[in-house]
C-alpha cells in the first residue's frame, strides 16, 4: 500500500500556527486574495531544544523571487535573481558554464567595496575584495561597463 501524503491547505496568505500542524505534517497558503503571491509551504518540526517550529519550505513566493535551474544536456544550470516587483521584471542571473574540469565554489567577501572596486578570485575559489593587494587588476573601463568577467 502506497503512503498518502496529506497537506493541509488556506486560502490565506497568513502562516499556520503550531497548534495548526502534527510534527512532520505540511501546510500550504495559497493567498487566493492576491493571486498567489504570497502562497508558501510550511512544515512543523523540533528545534534542538524540542520546541516546536514551523518552517516555510517553499511555494510560489520563492519562486518568484528566486529561479533555478539544473543543467540538461546542451544547457548549463543557473540561478536568477528577480527585483522586487514594485520596481520593475528586471533579474540577475548567476549561470554555470556548460563544461567543468571540477566544482568550483566561490566564497564572498563578508562586506560590499566602494565605488569603482573590482571583486577578483585568488585562484584558490577565495573571492578576494576590493582592498587586494596583488597585481593586474585594471580598473579602467569598468564603471558602466557590460562587459563578462570570470570571478
Amino acid at each position: 500500500m502506497a503512503t498518502v501524503i496529506q497537506i493541509k491547505r488556506s486560502t490565506s496568505a497568513s502562516a499556520p500556527s503550531i497548534s495548526d500542524l502534527s510534527n512532520g505534517e505540511l501546510a500550504y497558503v495559497q493567498d487566493a486574495s492576491n493571486d498567489g503571491a504570497s502562497a508558501k509551504l510550511f512544515i512543523e518540526s523540533v528545534d534542538s531544544s524540542s520546541n516546536t517550529v514551523i518552517h516555510t519550505i517553499g511555494g510560489k513566493y520563492y519562486t518568484d523571487i528566486v529561479g533555478a535551474t539544473k543543467g540538461v544536456s546542451g544547457t548549463a544550470g543557473f540561478l536568477k535573481f528577480h527585483e522586487d516587483t514594485d520596481n520593475g521584471t528586471s533579474s540577475v542571473t548567476l549561470s554555470s558554464p556548460a563544461a567543468l574540469g571540477a566544482d568550483v565554489s566561490l566564497v564572498l567577501p563578508t562586506a560590499d567595496g566602494s565605488a569603482n572596486q573590482a571583486l577578483i578570485t585568488d585562484g584558490s575559489g577565495q573571492s578576494v575584495g576590493p582592498n587586494h593587494s596583488g597585481s593586474g587588476v585594471h580598473r579602467s573601463g569598468l564603471a558602466g561597463s557590460r562587459e563578462q568577467h570570470a570571478v
